[in-house]
């Protein structure tokens, strides 16, 4: 797939106010690489077609071309046309011009690469030193895969945050595979959409019992923390000395494991299972049966003895751990493994 990277470095301005003009795949990959940005404010997007959802999602209004006529210069810094044609480019640039528009306020730079070709560079993935997860866990799951003879495994990541940063499944998707990312964050799974669309992306929670809606609280837009867990969140409040007027709250849909692997996962448990969900790992643990249909292999970010118990019972083998995480492999998988 192709990944089309902004061009931060056509920006000399701090703070700086973009109109971004095409809301395709360029565009919507700008948009998803400047959200989490402050040096940047996209102030609204143009576009032939105004109902894209994606752009609805995050709250930014996009506007028919003919918007431009009605601008003051001083209201934008810069337009960025996000069309991947030359020609095309061309004729928007030179009717944004014919409009009144500085030619120093356009910027049109298309610069892409293939993120399944480029996986190691530094240069584009500046957080890939070179595992994408925080303490190596991408690699340990890669490497175990490699000795059950799986190329491409399926994957079910619950808590999935940032497509590529911290991210234990990214690795797997750069080496082809795929599978679908749940999270409660919608900003987090616009993201995924912009960054891994041959991934399913899905914007829910997950609880331990039946649907039903749950507050969820934000710390901000893209914290790797937020959580359905007021307690966990109360914790951090005080260890980060936020404010708690900072916090917000939504509500969010929430579904069973069981409802997401049988909506989504067409009722088979991918290969690879990982959770992260902030404080109620172990209750989604503890809700799941994984005896008659459980992935290969399973990473949870909980150390707690009744998980471990309950996963030894359900016939795992606790392989590895971390400073978070703990690696369990399905038992009757580890003699690939081990090469017995």
């Amino acid at each position: 797939m192709r990944i089309y990277r902004f061009p931060f470095e056509k920006i000399k301005k701090d703070n700086a106010r973009i109109i971004l003009y095409g809301m395709g795949d360029v565009g919507r990959q700008y948009l998803a690489q400047c959200m989490p940005d402050a040096n940047i404010s996209i102030l609204f997007a143009i576009d032939a077609n105004s109902t894209l959802p994606i752009v609805e999602m995050h709250d930014i209004q996009v506007y028919n071309p003919t918007i431009l006529r009605e601008l003051n210069e001083e209201e934008f810094d810069y337009i960025v046309i996000s069309i991947n044609n030359d020609s095309d480019a061309q004729y928007i640039k030179d009717s944004i011009i014919n409009m009144g528009i500085t030619e120093e306020k356009i910027i049109y730079s298309i610069n892409y690469y293939d993120s399944r070709k480029c996986l190691y560079s530094d240069e584009l993935y500046r957080w890939y030193k070179p595992s994408f997860s925080w303490f190596g866990e991408d690699l340990v799951v890669s490497g175990l895969f490699r000795e059950m003879n799986i190329e491409r495994p399926s994957y079910l990541d619950v808590g999935c945050n940032h497509p590529y940063e911290g991210n234990n499944t990214a690795l797997l998707y750069l080496k082809g595979s795929n599978g679908v990312n749940i999270d409660a964050n919608y900003n987090c799974i616009q993201l995924m959409e912009a960054e891994r669309p041959d991934d399913i992306n899905v914007c829910v929670g997950v609880c331990g019992g039946d649907a039903c809606e749950k507050d969820f609280f934000l710390l901000s837009d893209y914290d790797g923390l937020n959580s359905f867990d007021e307690e966990y969140i109360n914790n951090y409040i005080n260890t980060l000395l936020i404010k708690r007027d900072d916090v917000r709250t939504i509500q969010v849909k929430c579904l069973s494991l069981k409802d997401i692997i049988d909506t989504y996962c067409d009722g088979v448990f991918p290969d690879y299972f990982d959770l992260d969900v902030e404080g109620l790992d172990d209750e989604v643990i503890a809700s799941y049966d994984f005896t008659q249909n459980g992935p290969k292999i399973i990473c949870v970010e909980s150390h707690s003895e009744p998980v471990c118990e309950q996963l030894l019972s359900q016939g795992y083998v606790r392989y590895f751990s971390t400073v978070h995480n703990v690696i369990y492999v399905k038992s009757d998988m580890i003699r690939a493994v081990l090469r017995m």
